[in-house]
C-alpha cells in the first residue's frame, strides 16, 4: 500500500486529481453504484430543488470516457504540470484556470445540448498543452503516424465524428474553443492573466 501511494504522489497535484476523480466517478458508473442518470447534466434539473444532477460529475462521467482518452488526460495534465513547462511549481495557478474553464465549457456547450463535458474538457487541455508545447514537438498518433503536436486538438477534432457521428465534433467544440480562448487570454495576448492566477 506504501509503494502505491509513494507513486500516487509522484504524480502531479492537478493531474493526481483529475485521474482519482475520473477513475472514482466512472468506476462508480461501471460497478452500477450510482446510475449514470444521475452523473449528466440536465439544465432543468441542476436549477430546479430536486438535487437529481451534479455538474461537476458530468465533466467526467462514464458515457465518453475510453481507456485511450483517460491516457490522453493523464498525459497533457502531467505535462502541462511538468517542471519545464509552464504550469511547473504552479498547480494553484493550473487548477483554478483549469476550474474557470470548466465552468466556461458548461454555458458553452448550451446549443449543442451536451449532457456530458468530458470529451470538450479533455479537448480544452489538449487545445492548451498543444499550444504550450515547444517548437518543433513531434506527437505519435497510435504509433502509425508522426505529427506537430501543435495539430493534435485539430486531429482530435477529425477523429470524434468517425467514433460517433457529427454530433460528438459539435460537442466537443466548445472545448477547442474555451482552450482557444484559455491560451490567447493567459498566455499569447496575457489580457487575462492576472484573471488567471490564483488567489494565496
Amino acid at each position: 500500500m506504501d509503494s502505491i501511494l509513494a507513486e500516487l504522489r509522484k504524480i502531479p497535484p492537478v493531474t493526481r486529481f483529475l485521474a482519482i476523480s475520473l477513475i472514482g466517478i466512472t468506476g462508480t458508473s461501471l460497478l452500477n453504484l450510482v446510475s449514470a442518470y444521475k452523473l449528466i447534466y440536465v439544465q432543468r434539473f441542476v436549477f430546479s430543488n430536486s438535487g437529481d444532477c451534479i455538474p461537476v460529475s458530468s465533466l467526467e462521467v462514464v458515457a465518453s470516457v475510453s481507456f485511450l482518452r483517460m491516457i490522453m488526460l493523464y498525459h497533457a495534465g502531467s505535462q502541462l504540470e511538468s517542471l519545464s513547462e509552464p504550469y511547473g511549481r504552479k498547480s494553484g495557478d493550473l487548477a483554478w484556470q483549469l476550474f474557470l474553464a470548466a465552468v466556461a465549457i458548461i454555458p458553452a456547450s448550451y446549443p449543442v445540448k451536451s449532457m456530458v463535458f468530458f470529451r470538450p474538457l479533455l479537448l480544452c487541455i489538449i487545445y492548451l498543452s498543444s499550444m504550450l508545447a515547444p517548437p518543433g514537438a513531434q506527437t505519435s498518433l497510435f504509433g502509425l503516424v508522426t505529427i506537430p503536436v501543435q495539430y493534435m486538438p485539430f486531429v482530435m477534432l477529425g477523429m470524434d465524428p468517425l467514433s460517433g457521428g457529427p454530433g460528438f465534433a459539435a460537442q466537443s467544440l466548445p472545448g477547442a474553443a474555451i482552450g482557444h480562448l484559455w491560451w490567447c487570454g493567459v498566455w499569447k495576448a496575457r489580457t487575462l492573466e492576472d484573471m488567471g492566477r490564483a488567489q494565496k
